[in-house]
């Protein structure tokens, strides 16, 4: 295998996918929308690191033929889980069992094609006059292409659909932030992955996970704003995880055992506080959230009291007319 700048990019781009994948499931809301975001962002992040393998594998005898095969398939549950979240954000509508049976078969029917057969994705290939390596298409290559249009082009126009529908201007922003991301997003890997392999182009397939970082991070943006997790954490994560991928780079490129040493000290180090640094944060604001829950049980009680106050005093009220209408009857008698 041989490393390069492409494949350092596409492994990069997952370990902060995967790094925001778990923040998200970790310390986000426990609703659908939030979840299958963070799914969502997995898959993408091991798609970017199948992508780079790939990148990596320059010739036959180095080739993986699995993981060409498994780029494809991480692409199925990709879309997949983007169309099950567009039904679902940003009203955490419940998904019915019905669409979920049919995606779920739909998988496992590509999870037999694209792994086990070459019906889809055929066996690697040397790219003419090129030392690339790329790989052929079986006769039921247009399966992939027919589900995977059809769960974006479906997704964005529920998004689409529930953008004009918006009433609200703050869930009105957050779609069409959405909706610039994912058309801007999903356009590269599309162009880069999908129609130019078709006519034998393959040296730009790096560029389909760095588009990552444009849409993934503009969409949980876009969820932030919509209050489904704290943004404070997956910042201080992403960028701490970043700086350890960073210092991982500098040791697997170290010229010399001195140097892979020191980046190695480094690295522990950066681990160290980068864990003390996201406790920190994590208590900072799991004492704000106890705060601000306290404040709204105390808000609660008073508007309780004041209820009740308000009801004693239209009680009071009733007594004292009744008794002064007890008085005067036994006044006239």
């Amino acid at each position: 295998m041989e490393i390069t700048i492409y494949v350092i990019l596409d492994w990069f781009t997952g370990g902060i996918l995967a790094t925001l994948a778990l923040g998200i499931y970790l310390l986000g809301s426990k609703s659908t929308s939030t979840r299958l975001f963070a799914f969502l962002s997995l898959f993408t992040s091991i798609w970017s690191f199948s992508v780079g393998i790939n990148i990596a594998t320059v010739n036959m005898q180095d080739a993986i033929p699995l993981t060409f095969k498994l780029s494809y398939l991480l692409g199925t549950f990709i879309a997949s889980i983007f169309f099950l979240f567009a039904f679902s954000y940003p009203y955490n509508n419940k998904i019915s069992k019905k669409i979920i049976i049919i995606l779920s078969g739909t998988e496992i029917l590509f999870t037999y094609l694209i792994l086990f057969t070459d019906l889809i994705i055929a066996q690697p290939i040397t790219v003419p006059d090129s030392q690339y390596l790329g790989w052929g298409f079986g006769p039921l290559w247009f399966l992939f292409d027919v589900y995977f249009s059809f769960c974006w082009l479906s997704g964005i126009s529920i998004l689409i659909k529930k953008f004009k529908q918006a009433k609200d201007k703050l869930v009105r922003d957050n779609l069409g932030l959405m909706l610039i991301a994912l058309i801007v997003g999903v356009i590269p890997p599309t162009i880069v992955g999908i129609l130019f392999p078709r006519v034998g182009i393959y040296v730009y397939d790096w560029l389909g996970p760095i588009s990552g970082l444009l849409w993934i991070p503009l969409i949980a943006y876009s969820i932030t704003r919509h209050h489904l997790f704290n943004i404070k954490v997956i910042a201080v994560e992403l960028v701490t995880f970043s700086l350890w991928i960073f210092i991982l780079i500098r040791i697997l490129f170290a010229a010399t055992l001195r140097e892979a040493s020191i980046e190695g000290g480094l690295l522990v180090i950066t681990v160290i506080f980068g864990v003390i640094l996201i406790r920190s944060v994590l208590r900072e604001i799991r004492q704000r959230e106890q705060i601000e829950g306290l404040a709204a049980n105390l808000e609660k009680a008073y508007v309780n009291v004041k209820d009740l106050n308000e009801h004693l005093e239209e009680k009071v009220a009733e007594q004292t007319e009744e008794i002064k209408r007890a008085y005067e009857v036994e006044k006239t008698a």
